[in-house]
C-alpha cells in the first residue's frame, strides 16, 4: 500500500517550470486535515507527515527537512532522530496544527491533552526538539504574532473529561468551549501559556479556515 507523499518543485520566477521531485514517508493530512504542514525557508522544505500504517496501529508523526540536489528533492534530516528519539505526540495522538516561523516549527498533537512542540530546523541535517508544553484543550490553528508570541485557536477540554492513562478515551472528547490561548515562545525550551479566552457553547471557523 502506498503511504508516501510525492513532492514536486516548480519554479515561479523567470525560469518558470519543473525543477525537481522526491518523496517522504507518510501523508500530509490526517483525520482532522491539519493545515500548513509544508513550508520552505532558506532553500529547505520542512514537511510534517503522518504514517497510519504502522505495525502497532499507532500514528507515527515525523518532520522531514528536504533540499534540492540536481533534479531530486532529497531528505537531509528528520525528527525524531538519534539525538532526539522522542516521538512527536503520545500514542494515539494526531496532529492538529502546524506552523513555521523562521527556523522554528510549532506542532500541536492531541488525544487526551494538548502538547505544543517547539522544533528548531536551523540545521536541516539535525532538527532539534527544543521544548514542549502540555495544557488541557487543543489548538487547531496557530497564528504567529511576533518572534515572542504565538496565538492558538481551538477548543477547551475540561479536566474531568480527560481520561487517565489506560482508560478508554471517549471519541470524540466532548467540547463546548472555544479557547484562544496566548503563548510566550521567547524561551523555546520553556514555552508558556500566558493567558486564555474561553467562550461557552462557542466555536470559530478560524479553527479550520485560516
Amino acid at each position: 500500500v502506498e503511504n508516501d507523499t510525492f513532492l514536486h518543485k516548480v519554479g515561479l520566477g523567470e525560469s518558470f517550470g519543473y525543477q525537481a521531485s522526491g518523496t517522504v514517508p507518510g501523508i500530509v493530512e490526517g483525520s482532522n486535515e491539519p493545515q500548513l504542514r509544508l513550508s520552505e525557508y532558506q532553500n529547505t522544505l520542512r514537511v510534517v507527515t503522518t504514517d497510519y500504517l504502522t505495525e502497532d496501529q499507532q500514528p507515527l508523526h515525523r518532520l522531514f527537512t528536504v533540499q534540492q540536489q540536481a533534479d531530486q528533492l532529497v531528505t537531509v534530516g528528520q525528527l525524531p532522530n538519534a539525538a532526539y528519539p522522542e516521538p512527536l505526540g503520545k500514542p494515539g495522538e494526531d496532529v492538529y496544527a502546524v506552523r513555521y516561523v523562521g527556523h522554528r516549527a510549532y506542532v500541536v498533537t492531541f488525544e487526551r491533552i494538548d502538547p505544543l512542540y517547539v522544533i528548531d530546523t536551523s540545521d536541516p541535517a539535525q532538527p532539534q526538539m527544543l521544548g514542549a508544553l502540555e495544557i488541557p484543550g487543543v489548538s487547531n490553528y496557530l497564528q504567529p504574532i511576533s518572534s515572542q508570541y504565538l496565538l492558538g485557536i481551538g477548543q477547551q477540554i475540561e479536566a474531568d473529561q480527560i481520561p487517565a492513562n489506560g482508560q478508554v478515551v471517549i471519541q470524540p472528547l466532548p467540547v463546548q468551549q472555544m479557547k484562544i490561548s496566548l503563548f510566550d515562545v521567547s524561551d523555546p525550551q520553556q514555552p508558556l501559556e500566558l493567558s486564555t479566552l474561553v467562550k461557552d457553547h462557542s466555536y470559530t471557523p478560524a479553527e479550520y479556515d485560516y
